[in-house]
């Protein structure tokens, strides 16, 4: 005869064991739905500002740090450049039209899309900076059709990283990615880049619909 420890032990392990292949199963599940994204159309049609500024910021969003790192739970963020007496700062004009929705199966949670500039200086070869950035819940909001993406968060860069030339004349890319967030499995990441691409070589000052915040 078996003891209730033995019985609940065996009833245990069996669970365990049939949850284990249940998700692995799941799992592999996704390797099965075809990927059917329809392509991507992001265009930066322009540069409305590129100035130098000093001090501090504040803008809607997350609170984010100058290596593009996201800190969630703040609606607001405060950017205090204290160890930077000077940093240069661009607003670009990005165009963004994406359908994400083949992205989603009964396994997906959520996805995580975001854009970024990339950009390389003598002594850094590659810097990236998140520009703006949206959770995505649901196929129904994956549909992405923006004819002026929203400043979110700005793209700095550091004088005393390049003190010669700065970011005017600057190359640069922005690429838009999407990590796709299952409910059980891996996380995996798309992405689409826009390459070739160079800041002006003199400043724009922004004006009042440049500085205001989406």
């Amino acid at each position: 005869m078996h003891t209730v420890v033995q019985r609940v032990s065996a009833t245990l392990t069996l669970a365990v064991t049939a949850l284990a292949i249940l998700c692995g199963l799941v799992s592999f599940s996704d390797l099965l739905h075809p990927s059917g994204v329809a392509p991507v159309d992001i265009r930066v049609k322009g540069v409305d500002a590129i100035f130098v500024h000093k001090g501090v910021e504040q803008v809607r969003g997350d609170s984010v740090g100058l290596g593009g790192g996201v800190r969630s739970g703040f609606r607001s963020r405060l950017l205090t450049l204290s160890h930077l007496a000077r940093h240069k700062q661009a607003q670009l004009n990005i165009e963004l039209h994406a359908d994400l929705r083949p992205e989603f199966t009964w396994n997906t949670k959520q996805l995580y899309v975001a854009v970024t500039a990339e950009y390389a200086t003598d002594t850094s070869p590659r810097n990236v900076v998140t520009l703006w950035n949206r959770i995505v819940e649901s196929a129904e909001d994956a549909k992405l059709d923006i004819r002026r993406l929203p400043r979110m968060y700005p793209f700095i860069f550091a004088a005393e990283m390049n003190a010669a030339s700065g970011l005017l004349g600057l190359d640069y890319n922005v690429t838009l990615s999407w990590n796709v967030m299952p409910k059980v499995g891996r996380l995996y990441t798309r992405s689409e880049t826009v390459t070739g691409l160079r800041i002006p070589a003199y400043y724009i000052e922004p004006t009042k619909t440049t500085t205001k915040t989406s």
